[in-house]
């Protein structure tokens, strides 16, 4: 995520809540072979779950998206 940090910094100066993540693969993360994105619906599954744990542990449930 850190190649986009001047665009979460931008938004943040406007008081929007930003998070980000990595797939598996890039970033910290080690699971699997490095660089895979696997299918798209792989990747859709991830960024969901994602979503959904950050919506659930922060409560942003009452918050636009």
């Amino acid at each position: 995520m850190g190649k986009y940090a001047h665009i979460a910094e931008y938004l943040a100066g406007k008081n929007i809540e930003v998070v980000g993540f990595d797939l598996p693969g890039h970033g910290k993360n080690s699971e699997g072979t490095r660089g895979y994105f696997g299918t798209f619906d792989e990747i859709r599954k991830h960024a969901n779950t994602f979503v959904q744990e950050t919506i659930q542990k922060f409560g942003y449930s009452d918050l636009p998206k």
